[in-house]
């Protein structure tokens, strides 16, 4: 017999599975030719108005308006660097945000790159095609997992339980309780594959322990790792962001016109994820995390946030009391007018259901 954690892992693997990025780039081109939709490209700089008479402004100079605004932001915020770097200057150390910096490493160029994440395992990989001499230090020793938060979040038989239990938490409980959950950054098996092929073909070297600056020499820098020196010409930080909703002009803005609460720059939104008193606008992605979850800013959690936003503003409800200015049948007043209707059908129902009834009353009393 097999355990129930052994039931789970062989029977529903499948569903919990790392989809290809192709999968998931032709599933977003699909809903992009089928949903109509209009884009505008730019940077949303502010949004002013009230519930159904939002505007929009763009950094290029228009205006949108809308009746509905959703901010799917991802986490705004400074990226996090380890205090023991934060001297050293720009043109030595830069953070992962700045892929155009990755991305003109020079051949030779000797590469730290700082925390175990998925992230970081990423920069090195793109370090070593760029045929530079990489080493990837992390505190802990590497975690190798497909998700970043344990799979009971993703089990249909936990996961009502497991938000219900987070839902009745207090906000700044809520947020000790994301940390915990997520636990710091993993990297996927495929990953950590490649990252030990790149080991043994000699082209990075991975040291679990801490990093120390020793000195900054002209435009390297001198860097102790578990307890030797190394000198390196570019320190890649992939620490992450800390939330803070001030740190973009748009939610700066929006905090200082209608202000809400906040646990360590997260905002505390409404149970339908709304902004403050507003009805129609939504914060989505992972800066709605007290609220839905730690998996706010993964695909499922996403998902979850849409229905809700979806739900709030009933563009699911199937019942409609409007009939048809062309006089045909609705189906969704009626989920069964399809079927037909007549005026006599009235008084043949109600005889159906009372002699339904009686049968029922007289089976229960003998």
């Amino acid at each position: 017999m097999l355990e129930g954690d052994q039931v789970l892992e062989n029977t529903q693997a499948g569903l919990f599975n790392l989809p290809s990025s192709k999968l998931f780039i032709d599933f977003c081109d699909e809903l992009v030719q089928r949903l109509p939709h209009v884009l505008v490209q730019g940077k949303a700089t502010s949004v002013r108005g009230s519930d159904g008479a939002f505007e929009v402004e763009v950094s290029n100079g228009s205006f949108v308006s809308a009746k509905t605004v959703v901010l799917a932001l991802g986490v705004p915020g400074a990226p996090a660097v380890p205090p023991a770097f934060k001297h050293l200057p720009e043109r030595i150390a830069f953070h992962t945000e700045d892929c155009e910096r990755i991305c003109k490493l020079q051949k030779g160029c000797r590469v730290l790159v700082i925390v175990g994440g998925l992230t970081s395992v990423q920069a090195a990989q793109l370090a070593i095609r760029r045929h530079c001499k990489v080493t990837l230090c992390s505190r802990r020793q590497l975690v190798t997992r497909n998700f970043d938060i344990p799979i009971e979040w993703f089990d249909p038989r936990k996961q009502g339980r497991l938000r219900h239990d987070f839902w009745l938490l207090p906000a700044e409980e809520r947020l000790t309780h994301l940390r915990a959950t997520k636990g710091g950054g993993s990297v996927p098996n495929w990953y950590m594959e490649q990252l030990k092929a790149s080991q043994a073909a000699g082209d990075i070297e991975v040291i679990c322990g801490e990093a120390e600056v020793c000195s900054v020499n002209g435009a390297s820098v001198e860097v102790k790792l578990a307890g030797r020196c190394q000198h390196f010409d570019q320190v890649i930080f992939a620490c992450g962001h800390k939330p803070d909703i001030t740190a973009l002009p748009l939610t700066r803005e929006l905090q200082a016109q209608w202000p809400i609460p906040t646990v360590v720059g997260l905002p505390v939104l409404s149970k339908d994820l709304q902004w403050g008193t507003h009805e129609q606008l939504f914060v989505v992605g992972a800066l709605s995390g007290l609220q839905i979850g730690p998996d706010a800013a993964n695909l499922m959690g996403c998902r979850r946030a849409a229905e809700v936003v979806a739900q709030s503003l009933g563009l699911r409800l199937w019942q409609r009391f409007s009939k048809p200015s062309d006089g045909s049948i609705s189906i969704c007043g009626n989920r069964y007018a399809a079927l037909g209707y007549s005026e006599d059908d009235d008084d043949d129902d109600t005889t159906d259901v009372e002699t339904v009834d009686s049968g029922l009353d007289t089976d229960s009393t003998s």
